[in-house]
């Protein structure tokens, strides 16, 4: 008898096990206890038999802010992909609605039939999705109120244990900020009736919004409170954070700094959104993330980090292996939308940066044909 990797194989037939079987050929086939896994004995056709099914690890996404100046059609495209991806649940960074609809008559209702079409697309998934509070979805009243009643809870943060992961789910709209300006407000009304046109000075106020949007407001009470969680959960594996404006990037990260000296023993990884760009960087030599969209208005700016995506963690034994899939680079079983036939090729670069051709000759070089 032989081990391979978990598997067991057998040179005989050994009563009771049927471990070993003839084929109609009369070939002998390796065969494990459970049958996961067989195969012709003595045949070798695969690299190794190291299989990537450890029962501890496990699969999620996360997806970016949907709201913002939501583009119909995008945030639903990204729950069809994660159905096809099948993760085991959705972790999110806020941004679910659009939100702010004070001075509007009967705003709680608005706010309500913007949460059912959330729900609806939504709705769609195969598996769980758990919600992290951003500003379209908790800033003036009755947000929160709204927020509260859908979640059953007092409070705009939470956690959960998966799979001995900690799950925090941050609120850096706690309590909802303050009314913007009213010099402010007065420009955005003057935008949005269209009376306000010159770029310059929508981009402008476009800055000031974010930047007053993303004041990190986390209470002394949530602090206590994930003293607490963590207090209570000393050993997991892994600590993974998520909100919804990232602190690191503020000039004052308010009292996230307490929470980053609470994890400061841990291994642990934090995502945020709101800005709508990707972004990627290491702080106290852990990873922090920034999520671009899956939906969000795009914003004005060349970078590489304005993009619709999900992120793809695989939970392992020596942490989280995060990868970004493009929305548009998941195809269901009928292939490639025609649009995309510019983006089919992989086109890899030589050392000098220099774009190849897909037969990998130098593109500058390349022979039309």
């Amino acid at each position: 008898m032989k081990t391979l990797n978990g598997y067991t194989g057998f040179r005989g037939l050994e009563a009771g096990a049927c471990l070993l079987a003839l084929s109609l050929t009369g070939w002998s086939q390796l065969v494990h206890e459970d049958e996961v896994f067989r195969s012709d004995e003595g045949a070798k056709p695969y690299s190794h038999l190291d299989f990537q099914n450890n029962p501890d690890n496990f699969q999620f996404a996360v997806i970016g802010d949907r709201t913002g100046g939501h583009r119909p059609g995008v945030f639903s495209a990204g729950m069809d992909v994660l159905n096809l991806l099948q993760p085991e649940f959705v972790m999110s960074v806020g941004d679910f609605i659009e939100g702010y609809v004070d001075g509007q008559d009967d705003n709680e209702s608005v706010l309500k039939s913007q949460w059912a079409e959330m729900d609806e697309r939504v709705g769609a998934l195969d598996m769980p999705m758990f919600f992290v509070q951003g500003n379209h979805d908790v800033n003036f009243d009755p947000s929160e109120k709204v927020w509260f009643d859908r979640v059953g809870a007092s409070r705009g943060y939470g956690h959960f244990v998966y799979k001995d992961v900690l799950f925090l789910m941050i609120s850096t709209e706690d309590k909802p900020k303050q009314n913007v300006d009213a010099e402010l407000r007065a420009k955005y009304d003057a935008i949005k009736a269209g009376e306000l046109t010159d770029p310059e000075e929508i981009q402008q106020v476009i800055v000031e919004l974010e930047h007053w949007a993303g004041k990190i407001n986390i209470s002394n009470a949530q602090v206590e409170y994930f003293e607490q969680v963590l207090a209570s959960n000393p050993n997991v594996r892994w600590t993974i954070g998520f909100m919804h404006s990232p602190p690191w990037v503020q000039e004052d990260p308010g009292n996230f700094a307490k929470i980053e000296s609470l994890l400061q023993d841990r291994p642990y990884t934090m995502f945020a959104g709101h800005t709508h760009t990707y972004n990627y960087t290491q702080r106290h030599g852990r990873d922090y993330i920034i999520m671009g969209m899956t939906g969000a208005g795009v914003q004005p700016t060349e970078s590489l980090g304005n993009m619709d995506h999900v992120a793809w963690v695989t939970m392992t034994s020596d942490g989280p292996i995060i990868s970004q899939i493009l929305l548009n680079g998941v195809m269901d079983k009928q292939g490639a939308d025609p649009a995309l036939q510019d983006f089919l090729l992989y086109r890899p670069r030589d050392t000098t940066g220099t774009e190849l051709a897909p037969g990998g000759a130098d593109k500058s070089t390349e022979s039309a044909h």
